[in-house]
């Protein structure tokens, strides 16, 4: 899906996800962690990793609401809920990547 040449890549990626490429894949490795062992017991099988997070940034960067995520990416919205609620638990708890990134915020 993503393998154009980098310029075009990252054009792709800002444009989508207010980010680029390199941002979003190591994104992805710092949620990773926290995405596979938040949701073990699912009865569908969980989404990819990097989808999930593809989701979750085109919602954060564009504050679409979540029946266009649906459309868009072809995901239910209690589906959305749930990864919202995690990656954003992630991001706010002291114990888990706020305190890696505290300083940049400080």
């Amino acid at each position: 899906m993503w393998h154009s040449t980098p310029i075009i890549r990252d054009r792709k990626f800002l444009l989508h996800y207010i980010m680029n490429f390199e941002a979003f894949n190591n994104l992805v490795l710092e949620l990773t962690p926290f995405l596979q062992s938040s949701c073990p017991n699912l009865i569908r099988p969980q989404l990819k990793i990097i989808k999930i997070v593809a989701i979750l940034i085109y919602q954060f960067a564009h504050a679409f609401n979540v029946t266009h995520i649906i459309v868009q990416f072809n995901v239910g919205a209690s589906t959305i809920t749930n990864y919202v609620d995690i990656v954003c638990d992630v991001l706010i708890d002291k114990d888990k990547l706020f305190s890696k990134y505290k300083s940049i915020f400080i």
